[in-house]
């Protein structure tokens, strides 16, 4: 639903988290702890990169919430992610 609000408002969207790349992982899931900090740090990837209309890059991660209000671990999870002076947050 984000995506294609993003789209229909002119912008370039890639998805790019953890959910974009789970396909792969779990073809490795044996060998892979997502509880690792390696799977921490991938789960940390923001979900979205968006290209804005004047063609500046944003990476955006998307939470989805019934009653609007983010949890602790969405706050703990945004402080390990690499790329969080760039990152935007939708809710």
């Amino acid at each position: 639903m984000v995506e294609e609000l993003l789209k229909k408002s002119d912008n370039v969207v890639y998805r790019f988290g953890y959910e974009a790349i789970i396909q792969n992982l779990t073809q490795i899931k044996r060998n892979f702890d997502s509880r690792s900090d390696t799977g921490e740090r991938i789960r940390s990837i923001p979900d979205f990169i968006v290209i804005d209309t004047e063609g500046k890059p944003l990476f955006l991660e998307v939470k989805y919430r019934g009653n609007g209000l983010l949890r602790e671990e969405d706050f703990a999870r945004l402080k390990k992610s690499t790329v969080i002076g760039t990152q935007k947050l939708f809710l």
